[in-house]
């Protein structure tokens, strides 16, 4: 059997192309990693916000529960 240049050349092509793929890959991969990454930072953020937002509500609630229970207090006992 005679070895054929055109075989080997094509072979080389090959080769190459499957490691272009590979190294293709291993770079989406990072992307993708670091997209979770930043996603991850949002969520955590969302739910900072969250709970500052519900913080904030509770604190006008109490404040218009005390102020009511003062209104009250000043109604029963004003002459």
């Amino acid at each position: 059997m005679s070895e054929s240049p055109e075989l080997y050349v094509a072979l080389g092509r090959l080769e190459e192309g499957v490691r272009s793929v590979r190294e293709s890959q291993e770079r989406m991969e990072k992307k993708l990693d670091a997209q979770d990454t930043r996603i991850n930072q949002i969520e955590l953020d969302v739910k900072e916000l969250k709970t500052q937002r519900q913080s904030k509500a509770y604190a006008w609630t109490l404040w218009l529960a005390i102020i009511a229970t003062a209104v009250s207090i000043v109604a029963v006992f004003k002459p």
